[in-house]
């Protein structure tokens, strides 16, 4: 769970919550820039994004995918 104001929002793994002020923010652009690249990536299947009018949560798809596979150069850096 997360708090967004004074709203309980539940989360999966794989998933924030952003807006598109809070993108820009942290992406040190302007927020309508940030906020295209996040629907690029969306419309290339890197994420999935469902919005409201206060903030969006976005799904990284494949998320446990990339979580192994992390795992697996973590515990062998050195594989051949």
């Amino acid at each position: 769970m997360q708090m967004v104001g004074r709203q309980s929002v539940p989360l999966e793994p794989g998933q924030f919550v952003t807006g598109r002020l809070k993108a820009g923010i942290e992406l040190n652009m302007p927020p309508s820039t940030a906020w295209d690249y996040l629907k690029l990536l969306e419309r290339s299947g890197t994420m999935n994004i469902k919005s409201n009018n206060k903030f969006s949560i976005v799904t990284i798809e494949n998320w446990g995918k990339y979580q192994n596979d992390i795992m697996l150069v973590v515990k062998c850096p050195y594989r051949a």
